[in-house]
């Protein structure tokens, strides 16, 4: 079950907002993953993390395949 309560104080848009809450949840899930729970395409997924990365409210730690997220507070 998704929470769609806003969790982050941020000017994120509510796609932005589930994946962080949903990372945050289970630092492990993949694009892939997220696309399934969120029934979005994983383009969108990714266009969302990249967004989410520039912004700085969100980091890749280790490989693509090995690492983790890491959700910047």
């Amino acid at each position: 079950m998704i929470d769609k309560k806003n969790t982050f104080e941020r000017d994120v848009s509510k796609a932005q907002n589930l994946i962080l809450n949903l990372i945050v949840n289970d630092k492990y899930l993949t694009q892939e993953d997220l696309s399934k729970i969120l029934g979005k395409g994983r383009s969108t997924v990714a266009k969302n993390i990249k967004i989410l990365k520039s912004n700085g409210y969100l980091d890749r730690i280790g490989s693509d395949k090995n690492g983790f997220w890491k959700v910047i507070e």
